[in-house]
Order: structure tokens, then sequence, then C-alpha cells
């Protein structure tokens, strides 16, 4: 009988894994693998004291525009046969977003069968035109060792199309395997794990830090071993990390620097008066400007102290008479503000060390500097040898020139 087919699969796997070590099955445990080495690849073996494996293929964002494609070779091989009775060892492949994420399950496999796109409590649901599957032979892949004397052995080429609004963001390919902990063993792998759309020859790859996230650089020109990348300014994507909600308006202002305008999503905003430290505020009538963020009213023997109420914590800055006039300017001040950016849109993001905070203006200002560039070259799938940067030389302030040949 199939693990996934009676209860389930990882979302209730923890429990029963809990019931063994406590029970029956004392030797064994819970291991998580690491992450798989560089390659796409990675490969679990039910013949150790482990209930429930894991191990993660880290699925690298190479085109931010055409990065929504997932594809990977598949493979199961078990000695047990499909018979009434029993619980299977099984595997399953998902992709995910973060460790401990349901995300979208793809597939899961046992001596019984392979079911694609499983129901996925808590997850992620792939749609049937997300996933396209490609029965192929085990021969010459799961007939070698590790793989000698399994009887049974499947294998699948696999395309999984992301989620619109998540091609650009990290993913992992994560192969997951549980064990009945028996005699019979049963190995599952991945491997040829890549993302984004087939290409042939090579692209270079950019990244403003040297480590990375490198992607395809669509300024990049040229033929043959030469390519040529024009100057730029660096590109960043900002956030700004604070206890209350707000929107955001970037932009440049007048000397060429970032603008990294904010407001708060404050509801009412009303002004409070009291004639003595000891005595209670109380709301008054007033002309109240938010986008200059001030109030004006009559001036009244009454008023000696000004507060403002507001859900978003806020100071008077200026209590001013202009002729029959008060004035009263004031600023937000939530507990928590600060500017964070990052070279990529999905991050990751880190505090930016050089700014100017104006809270009446409601403004954070950043300077615009050159981006220094960092490159990478990837080979398509037509070409036997990885190539090498052969050099990489400034072109005045025009830009780069990068040569590259086969290794």
């Amino acid at each position: 009988m199939s693990f996934w087919r009676v209860i389930g699969w990882r979302e209730r796997c923890w429990g029963l894994a809990r019931r063994w070590v406590l029970g029956s099955v004392v030797a064994s445990g819970v291991a998580w693998g690491q992450t798989a080495p560089p390659g796409g690849r990675a490969a679990l073996d039910s013949g150790g004291t482990n209930v429930f494996q894991v191990s993660t293929v880290p699925l690298v964002v190479r085109d931010e525009t055409t990065s929504g494609l997932v594809r990977f070779r598949v493979g199961f091989a078990t000695e047990e046969a499909a018979a009434a009775g029993g619980l299977f060892d099984a595997a399953a492949v998902r992709l995910t977003r973060f460790p401990g994420d349901s995300g979208g399950l793809v597939g899961v496999f046992d001596a019984v069968g392979t079911l694609w796109r499983p129901t996925n409590d808590g997850g992620l649901e792939l749609g049937a035109g997300q996933v396209t599957v490609k029965t192929v032979s085990p021969a010459g892949w799961l007939d070698a060792s590790p793989f000698v004397g399994l009887s049974l052995r499947v294998a699948y080429e696999v395309e999984v199309r992301l989620w619109p609004m998540a091609a650009p963001c990290p993913f992992d390919l994560q192969l997951e395997l549980f064990s009945n902990v028996d005699a019979r063993r049963s190995l599952a792998i991945v491997d040829r794990v890549r993302r984004g759309e087939p290409f042939t020859g090579v692209r270079v790859l950019s990244s403003s830090s040297p480590l990375g996230p490198f992607v395809v650089d669509p300024d990049v020109t040229g033929t043959g071993t030469r390519r040529r990348k024009p100057a730029e300014e660096s590109r960043r994507f900002y956030r700004v990390i604070s206890d209350v909600a707000m929107t955001l308006d970037i932009g440049l202002g007048s000397a060429g620097e970032r603008r990294v305008g904010y407001r708060f999503e404050t509801g009412p905003v009303v002004l409070l008066s009291a004639p003595g430290t000891n005595t209670t505020f109380v709301e008054v009538t007033a002309q109240h400007d938010a986008k200059r963020r001030e109030f004006r009213l009559p001036v009244r023997a009454e008023d000696r102290l000004f507060r403002i109420g507001s859900a978003v914590p806020a100071s008077v800055v200026e209590d001013r008479v202009e002729g029959a006039v008060r004035v009263i300017e004031y600023e937000f001040r939530p507990r928590r503000l600060r500017l964070q950016s990052s070279p990529y849109l999905c991050g990751p993001y880190a505090d930016e060390e050089a700014w100017v905070l104006d809270r009446r203006r409601q403004v954070f200002e950043v300077a615009r500097v050159p981006g220094a560039r960092f490159f990478q070259l990837e080979a398509g799938e037509d070409r036997v040898s990885a190539p090498r940067i052969g050099a990489v030389e400034r072109l005045g302030d025009n830009g780069w020139e990068l040569r590259w040949e086969d290794r």
C-alpha cells in the first residue's frame, strides 16, 4: 500500500515519523539533506535508518524575463513490488520558496506507480497546463551502481511552468524520500536541473556583487568570442521597513539623486488642543492640509498646547502665528523607519547606508553611483565544453569588453 495514497505526503509524514521513533522502530530518525552541490543534481537512498530525507537543488534565476520554466530529469527505483498491504517507500518532487514551505507538489513515486500534481494540502496547486512529462528509458542511467538489483525503475523528463507572478523569484527543487525502514532499498534522483528557456551558444551573466546573484545581461552585444557592455548606473530596487502601512513613490531628483518618497496610510488625522499640561486634550476644528502636513485655525486664548491624533505616531514640529491664523505643522514619526535596497526585485535586501531622510517631505534621498559589474559565462545545451573568461577590460567611460575562450 502506498504511503501517499494512505495518509497524504509530507504534511502528515512528520507525525508518522515521530510515532515510529518513539515506537517499534527506535533506531530510526528524521534527516534533512544538505543543499545539493552545483550541477543541478540530488539523490536519496532509503538504505539507512532515516524515515524521511530531503535534498534541495537551488533554482538560480539566470534570466529575469524568461526564468519561469523549470526543467529536470527524475528517476525512482525500488526493490519493492506492488502488492496488497504494507507501506511502501515513496519519493516526491516539489518546488519550494523557503525551508519548510509546502510549495508546489510536482509528483510522487512508489511501487504502485507515479502520480503527477497530487493534492497538496496547505501548499500551492499546479495546474494541468503547468506540468509537461515525457517518460524516458532508465537504461544507461538507472541500471548502474547503486541501482543494480532494484527491479522497478522509472524515469521522466519534466518541465514545470511557474506561476506568472513567481517567475522572477527564488525557488528550490526539493527531492523527498520516505522510507518504511525495511530491508528493501529504494532510490530517488533528480538531475539536469535547469531554470529558464533552452538556449544555444554562450551567454553572458552579470551582477553588481561578486557574490551574485548573476542574471543574463540584456545589454551585452557582440559576436564570436568578444562581447561588449555599455557603462551603466547600478540598478536598484527599494523598500521601506516600518511598523505602519505605507506606499512608495520612487524617482529621480533634480540633481540626479534617487528619491524614495513614502506615504503613510494614516486614516483620519485630527488636531487636539488643551489649555495646560494637566488638562484634557480635545479635538478642535481646524483647516487641514494633508499634503503639507499642517493645520490652520484662528488664534484663540484657550489654545496652549497641541497634539496630533492619528493612527500613525506624529509630532508637532512647528507652532507659529501668521496674523490672525495659527499654523501647526507636524511630522509622522513611526517607531521603525529604514530604507533597504537590492539590485534584484526579489532580493536579498540590505539596509542602505548613505541616505538622507527628509521627514517633512517624507523622502529618502540616495546619491547615484556608477555600478561595478561582475561577469559569468553560461554554456548552452549544444556545447560540449564550458567556456571560460579570458579577460575583462574597461573601455574608459564607455563600458567593458569581455573575451572568452573554450576550455
